[in-house]
């Protein structure tokens, strides 16, 4: 059975009421900062005080600095939403693990999670708001999406309480396919259009 690549640390997010939202709106009244740029360097401190989505978006600006700062140049901005972009981040950890860098790959994205951990969090605790109905029937329409493009053994989405498990390998242990296959791809691609803004798979 293929063996998985994906980093604990980069785990599917459990969705509760206060977890991941949509939305696209620009984050702030006018300019739009990047974590390239000098109006973002205070982002590096601490998150803004102010709430809604321009809080979340300077939030995750922060956290994407400190990445960026701890040997992950390359780490991307967050999208205009304030979600992180999980494409571009998975392409990075891809190429963090291929062949013989496997080990490095995984000891240089966990050191540079540990440092920005407390941003990560803040982050995420300013995360809007998403109904869990809405989110559980996106993501039950995103693992039928999959199965029907040759991922058969995507498993649906669960409910617990108000929190929402997203679907995926019923068995991540033991894995059922191999998220690093063509074929993944080719369904991953097919179907990230029908994902809540927000989630990582």
């Amino acid at each position: 059975m293929p063996k998985k690549t994906t980093i604990a640390l980069l785990v599917v997010p459990v969705f509760a009421l206060a977890a991941c939202g949509g939305g696209g709106q620009e984050p702030t009244g006018g300019e739009i900062l990047s974590a390239g740029s000098p109006s973002a360097a205070s982002a590096t401190t601490k998150p803004a005080a102010k709430e809604g989505k321009g809080a979340f978006y300077d939030a995750q600006l922060a956290y994407v600095r400190c990445m960026r700062q701890n040997g992950l140049q390359d780490w991307p901005d967050p999208k205009l939403s304030g979600h992180p972009d999980w494409d571009r981040i998975q392409d990075i950890q891809r190429e963090l693990q291929k062949g013989s860098n496997l080990r490095a790959g995984q000891e240089k994205l966990t050191k540079a999670m540990r440092a920005c951990m407390d941003l990560m969090n803040a982050a995420d605790a300013l995360a809007p708001k998403q109904d869990p109905a809405k989110l559980y029937e996106a993501l039950l329409k995103h693992a039928k999406c999959m199965r029907d493009n040759g991922v058969s053994a995507f498993a649906n989405p669960k409910k617990e309480g108000n929190a929402v498990i997203p679907g995926g390998d019923p068995n991540p242990a033991n894995p059922a396919f191999d998220v690093d296959s063509p074929a993944y791809e080719r369904a991953r691609q097919a179907c990230k259009d029908l994902l809540p803004d927000g989630s990582d798979q």
